[in-house]
């Protein structure tokens, strides 16, 4: 049996100020095995993260930003195990 994860994504600004972009805002989409399974907004009042929780473990997850912007930036991802 695979164990549930969890996954946390944050955007972060590469010019490092974050407080320019407060009235911007982000969609990402979470797919898993390639089929659109939840989408979420980051915003400033998030500090750009969200986490999805007791994700299950055998499946392949990839996060997309939604209507990409070509400020700077990129996104961190951050997946563990639930214990």
């Amino acid at each position: 049996k695979t164990e549930p994860l969890n996954l946390e994504v944050q955007k972060i600004w590469s010019d490092s100020a974050e407080n320019l972009h407060t009235s911007d805002s982000i969609t990402v989409k979470l797919y898993k095995d390639s089929v659109l399974f939840d989408t979420q907004i980051l915003n400033c009042r998030n500090n750009w993260r969200y986490k999805w929780e007791n994700l299950s473990g055998g499946a392949s997850f990839t996060v997309k930003e939604d209507d990409f912007i070509l400020y700077g930036w990129y996104i961190n991802i951050f997946v563990s195990s639930i214990v």
